[in-house]
């Protein structure tokens, strides 16, 4: 009989709790050395994460309808195994395309980047104010005066 509990986070699920979803009566006809491959298979087709420089991950929820939006920047390390008979025709990127892709990247790399810092340097700014540091306080009055 196959186990009742259901984990909701895909990213907890491995191959343990694929095998205890598979009817007892299933796994009782299989060998060891069947149980092990089969094991194995599940654990090779289960997606790996990989580190990411970017990861941007937010929901927004309206009346009518929820919206997932995810930004991932880094290097792609999962490569997925295809058989040649499996592909009907290769996908082919045109150059044009790839390197457009890539400047938008960038450019969305150096955004993020930008907004952080301004962030950054706002909070400082702001918290040295708060406790009585004025590193503008004589130029702005001046320019703020004429």
């Amino acid at each position: 009989m196959p186990s009742n509990y259901t984990i909701k986070d895909y990213s907890l699920r491995d191959a343990d709790y694929y095998m205890d979803r598979i009817p007892e009566a299933i796994i009782e006809k299989l060998s060891t050395e069947e149980h092990k491959n089969i094991k194995d298979v599940i654990s090779s087709a289960l997606p790996k994460p990989s580190p990411k420089l970017i990861d941007v991950r937010f929901v927004i929820n309206l009346l009518f309808a929820r919206y997932f939006f995810v930004l991932l920047i880094g290097k792609d390390r999962y490569k997925k195994r295809i058989k040649v008979q499996d592909i009907a025709a290769p996908h082919h990127t045109r150059p044009l395309t790839k390197i457009a892709h890539r400047i938008i990247a960038l450019l969305l790399f150096f955004a993020i980047n930008l907004l952080v810092s301004g962030f950054i340097v706002l909070f400082v700014y702001v918290t040295l104010s708060f406790l009585g540091i004025h590193l503008f306080s004589n130029y702005l009055n001046t320019a703020l005066r004429c």
